[in-house]
């Protein structure tokens, strides 16, 4: 978490923001595989601040990546908009390659799964 604390701070400080957004996917997915309700709470804000910012950078796979991760380990109203905005976001990556991301979403949304239990951490 340290690392990922300076990253950001660096981003900060120079302005280099276009990784910004998966540096707090990445923070995000970290704090919400703490047990603390406080630790998922802040992972789960820093999941919608990555989504925000990847989509006013119009960084659409990393919003993919910010959105799956939100589906998969946010609440379940969190889960309900990140699932929407995937089927959103989805038919205008189909030109481009996503790949493992792209297909997750396929699997998520392709069978009409109305819940984020499908998704599957990546190894």
């Amino acid at each position: 978490m340290a690392s990922l604390d300076e990253a950001l701070a660096f981003a900060c400080e120079t302005g280099e923001r276009f990784q910004e957004s998966e540096l707090l996917r990445l923070r995000g997915e970290l704090a919400l595989t703490g047990r603390k309700s406080v630790e998922r709470r802040n992972g789960e804000a820093h999941l919608v601040r990555a989504v925000a910012i990847a989509r006013a950078q119009a960084a659409s796979l990393l919003e993919l990546r910010a959105l799956l991760a939100l589906a998969r380990l946010g609440s379940a109203g969190r889960r309900r908009e990140a699932l929407a905005r995937i089927g959103e976001l989805r038919p205008g990556l189909r030109a481009r390659s996503g790949g493992a991301e792209l297909n997750q979403a396929n699997r998520l949304l392709g069978r009409g799964v109305a819940t984020a239990s499908t998704v599957r951490p990546r190894r």
